[in-house]
């Protein structure tokens, strides 16, 4: 797993998202492992790193790939 990103979220908007990309992995492999609105664990390590907080919950809104086969899911924080 490797974060790509985190497109932090406007004063008054609730749309801070991250990008993850997963090594190794196919995308219908990734479409069984997880769905749109499931609720995805980030470790004590990547919560820190990021700045969030023990309760923010982070919710899957797509995941996809690119045209090199690397496999990514993006993630609402709320």
């Amino acid at each position: 797993m490797k974060l790509i990103g985190l497109d932090l979220a406007k004063e008054n908007s609730d749309n801070t998202v991250i990008s993850i990309q997963f090594d190794d992995i196919l995308l219908e492999q990734m479409k069984k492992l997880w769905n749109i609105g499931d609720e995805y664990i980030l470790g004590e390590y990547h919560r820190k790193r990021l700045g969030l907080q023990e309760n923010n919950r982070l919710i899957i809104f797509s995941i996809y790939e690119n045209s090199n086969k690397d496999v990514f899911m993006n993630m609402l924080i709320r």
